[in-house]
């Protein structure tokens, strides 16, 4: 499969009368959302794999979360909702510290806007990509995609 085809961020559909086992150089992994699915694993170019019983879906992320410097971009880029409520937490950890002098005070502050802030971001982000599925087209499949002479799967 060549990883310029695959698109960032939106699943592609592979039926297992397809592909029926996992590809070579994907690893099992407890990094990521896991969307239903009953195992994920990462590969080759940042490309994140979710397998279903009848199916694995398929995207490229924007960064590894095996490799600390792929860790950094996909905490900001690829799961947004994490990056920001750890900047929002340090935010309040700062504001709270300078205000009254007590680290113990700002790290529990911190911490108890960590969660809040998470889930207010993720349920945006719920909210976000049910739209997205209610306007547009959610997923691509794997047939509709193969029949386009410029996309080319190769394992």
């Amino acid at each position: 499969m060549r990883m310029r085809n695959i698109p960032m961020h939106r699943d592609i559909v592979i039926p297992k009368t397809m592909m029926p086992t996992v590809p070579p150089g994907f690893e099992k992994t407890i990094l990521g959302e896991p969307k239903g699915a009953i195992a994920q694993y990462r590969g080759p170019g940042n490309l994140h794999l979710r397998e279903y019983d009848d199916r694995w879906t398929l995207h490229r992320d924007y960064g590894d979360p095996r490799t600390l410097g792929g860790l950094i971009i996909h905490i900001f880029l690829d799961a947004p909702e994490i990056g920001i409520s750890l900047l929002i937490a340090a935010g309040t950890f700062k504001e709270t510290y300078e205000a009254t002098g007590s680290t113990t005070k700002a790290l529990t502050e911190a911490l108890k806007v960590l969660p809040v802030s998470y889930i207010a971001l993720r349920t945006i982000k719920a909210l976000f990509e049910y739209l997205v599925q209610l306007f547009s087209s959610g997923s691509v499949e794997y047939s509709r995609l193969s029949q386009n002479p410029a996309v080319r799967y190769e394992w």
